[in-house]
């Protein structure tokens, strides 16, 4: 079983994800359901599950691009003594390249070949009235700030002070310029189409090749680990499904990096 609190529980339970819990003592500290892990699917053989998934493909238009989006909290520097007050003159948002993280990012943006954007966003606003204004006006993306990963490459940090695609990069600064989100989204017309079953077999596949890291590859494997215990599957199982398996790896990849995944038409 994995499990991830949230950003505002994890402070109180001293951990941002877990894997192989024993679930039925953490269940009773935790009194509400979780739905499971896979939805479910009574009555239906795992070799089926192919056939399923290329049914649905037919219905649904070619898949050109993948959209990664890890999320980041950023610490707002307001005062003069800030580390990079020197360089902005003005407060500023920063946090921390991870470089298990990093490395596992880029390395899918470059296996991918064009066929995943993977980016970093976090918010320009710092206040929870802001939080709240921009929700209500559907406007929080239009108020962050967007990296594309492979542009911090070899940084510690990333800084900036404002929304948008701009900021600066360290320990050696670089200013950093990232594509916006309708040129990213543009750049999928470029992109062979594939069918539903193929694009999502060809994403574990990149995923696979891309974790170089070993942090980050044990990390995730944990996750997959414990995704295909919690569904009562075997690896051998597995081999009857090629969806599935590409499923399990793409969920475990999203689980052990804290990022959502977005396949695009």
């Amino acid at each position: 079983m994995s499990f991830s609190p949230g950003q505002v529980a994890e402070k109180v339970l001293g951990f941002d994800a877990a894997f192989d819990l024993p679930w039925p003592y953490f269940e009773l500290l935790f009194g509400y359901p979780l739905p499971g892990l896979l939805g479910g699917t009574p009555g239906i053989t795992l070799r089926e599950v192919d056939d399923f998934a290329q049914h649905i493909g037919k219905h649904l238009p070619d898949f050109r691009l993948n959209f990664f989006l890890q999320y980041k909290r950023p610490n707002f520097i307001a005062g003069s003594r800030g580390k990079y007050r020197s360089h902005w003159l003005r407060p500023y948002f920063e946090y921390k390249i991870l470089a298990h993280q990093q490395s596992a990012l880029a390395g899918l943006h470059s296996v991918a070949a064009g066929r995943a954007a993977v980016v970093y966003a976090s918010p320009a606003f710092a206040t929870n009235s802001e939080l709240f204004t921009f929700a209500k006006a559907k406007a929080i993306i239009d108020q962050s700030n967007l990296v594309s990963v492979e542009r911090l490459n070899n940084h510690l940090r990333y800084t900036y002070a404002e929304k948008g695609m701009l900021g600066t990069a360290f320990s050696e600064p670089e200013d950093i310029s990232s594509p916006g989100i309708d040129a990213i989204f543009n750049e999928r017309f470029t992109q062979e189409p594939m069918k539903f079953y193929d694009h999502i077999i060809a994403t574990a596949q990149a995923i696979k090749i891309a974790m170089e890291n070993e942090e980050a590859r044990d990390t995730m494997n944990l996750a997959r680990g414990a995704i295909i215990s919690a569904s009562s599957l075997s690896p051998e199982e597995l081999q009857a499904s090629r969806f599935m398996d590409a499923h399990i790896t793409i969920r475990a990849f999203c689980d052990s990096l804290g990022v959502v995944f977005h396949p695009v038409a």
